[in-house]
């Protein structure tokens, strides 16, 4: 995990993936 923080440029990358997995989480207790 670390050493894709490191690669991904500025961690938008990672962000990006964060705000992904959010939206899904999100996704699935509005459908509970």
């Amino acid at each position: 995990m670390a050493s894709l923080l490191a690669g991904a440029p500025m961690g938008s990358l990672h962000v990006h993936i964060v705000v992904l997995t959010y939206k899904r989480l999100i996704g699935y207790w509005i459908s509970i």
